[in-house]
């Protein structure tokens, strides 16, 4: 912030009451500067060689950096026996779940579940 020469010998002296006063004007021509707004003129040539070419330059690299992006991104494939080994897991995490837990719930929902665990088709 830039102060003027009279204020800053003013704070140096130590003399409050001019120190004060000095400051208080200054605050106030700082917040009259900045309560008139500025406007921004920009010239048509200009506007129309440079920032418009921008703008659509900036839009294509988006839409470029999108459609690239989707082309590299490979889709994961799985072959059988990943999925043969997923499904292991799936029922050993079920069973491990069902053997654990299964004092909280009564003994005809524990063999129910028990028992679809165990069928050949439907089952694990």
């Amino acid at each position: 912030m830039h102060f003027s020469k009279e204020l800053l010998q003013e704070f140096e002296q130590g003399n409050r009451t001019n120190f004060n006063s000095l400051l208080k004007q200054q605050i106030q021509y700082l917040l009259a500067a900045m309560s008139h707004p500025q406007h921004l003129l920009l010239d048509s040539s200009i506007r129309d060689w440079v920032v418009i070419p921008m703008l659509i330059m900036l839009l294509l690299v988006g839409m470029g950096r999108h459609y690239v992006q989707t082309v590299i991104k490979s889709v994961p494939t799985f072959t059988e026996k990943d999925l043969a080994e997923q499904s292991y897991k799936n029922t050993c995490t079920k069973s491990s779940c069902l053997r654990i837990h299964g004092n909280y719930i009564c003994e005809a929902a524990f063999n129910m579940r028990k028992a679809h665990m165990i069928r050949k088709k439907t089952g694990a």
